[in-house]
């Protein structure tokens, strides 16, 4: 039997193992050229299932050239969740219904992979999953599509407020129409956003960059372990396990913790977000779109004009190119 790739080998095996076989396997060894699994109980119970695959190049595909099966160990021997079972392989038995559905629920997420792979998995790895899915069907390779650019005299207040009364304007020019706006905790935009309705709950709501959050907080208090568990609490999904972590944090520094406790919870973790932000903890996304404007705020305002322009041109042909032979008709 033979593969197009390594990844199409470990996934063959992989959907092998989960559905049918229902038995969970270790990796002995993995090269570029070569993939080894065996049972992950051969140890415990003498089971001598194993599958060797390895590229031949003379015909530029992954074959496996050893196999030993069926597993001789007993199903019990498996726990409730297959170990094997991944967010990557879930969020690619999701594709399907995240296009279909952009909004579909992580409540369904659970009962849906228990109906196709007979197997139960945590919130978590069903929330990770659901994330992983969604980047792939609307944000893949963290790519963004820069909607707006302004040229101010400087970052204030007023700048902002002009800057977010445009954006909304030209983005939300509906009732209906719904925006999460992430940023860091500059407080010219934070009082600007109260000045523009569309960014106030329940059109928009603001959130802030946990990278930020962090930074910010290790500024105050320097310590990697609390800065840790900084992070940890904002990207936690589970409410009472971001309770757990905050706890941590009390009893290492109480003052820490009030530091936390001052700013508003929606705005800086994923366990009381109620989904706006998607997953998307940092503005990292975007920084690709400041490397492609590079040096350009230094320069005169119709060469800063023409620049972005021509990048940005740059920007989306690249990715046009990139994605086209991917793209269905």
């Amino acid at each position: 039997m033979v593969f197009k790739s390594k990844d199409h080998l470990k996934a063959s095996v992989q959907d092998f193992s989960v559905r049918f076989a229902r038995r969970e396997y270790r990796v002995v060894e993995s090269k570029p050229k070569l993939w080894k699994v065996a049972c992950k109980y051969d140890q415990q119970t003498g089971c001598s299932w194993m599958l060797r695959g390895i590229f031949q190049s003379n015909m530029g595909l992954f074959k496996i050239t050893k196999y030993a099966g069926p597993h001789t160990c007993l199903m019990n021997e498996i726990s409730v969740e297959h170990g094997n079972l991944g967010k990557s392989m879930i969020a690619t038995h999701l594709l399907g219904m995240v296009r279909q559905d952009p909004a579909y629920d992580i409540k369904f997420v659970q009962q849906n992979v228990k109906d196709r792979f007979g197997f139960e998995i945590s919130y978590h790895k069903a929330w990770q999953s659901l994330k992983a899915a969604r980047e792939q069907v609307y944000d893949a390779n963290q790519q963004v599509l820069p909607l707006a650019f302004a040229l101010v005299d400087e970052e204030s207040l007023a700048s902002w407020r002009w800057f977010l009364q445009m954006l909304a304007k030209h983005l939300l020019p509906n009732d209906d129409d719904r925006v999460c706006l992430i940023s860091d905790r500059h407080s010219g935009l934070i009082s600007a956003i109260n000045y523009v309705p569309a960014f106030k709950f329940p059109r928009g709501v603001h959130r802030f960059c946990l990278r930020h959050v962090c930074s910010n907080f290790n500024k105050k208090f320097n310590n990697i372990r609390l800065k840790d568990l900084c992070w940890r609490a904002g990207a936690e999904v589970n409410a009472r396990k971001f309770e757990r972590i905050m706890t941590e944090i009390r009893e290492l520094n109480e003052e820490a913790y009030n530091w936390l406790g001052m700013i508003d919870k929606t705005q800086w973790t994923l366990s009381h977000d109620s989904g706006w932000r998607t997953g998307i903890l940092t503005t990292n996304m975007s920084e690709c779109v400041n490397g492609v404007l590079k040096g350009a705020r230094r320069l005169p305002i119709v060469a800063i004009v023409q620049i972005t322009f021509h990048r940005s041109v740059s920007l989306f042909s690249g990715a046009h190119n990139t994605l086209s032979p991917h793209a269905k008709c």
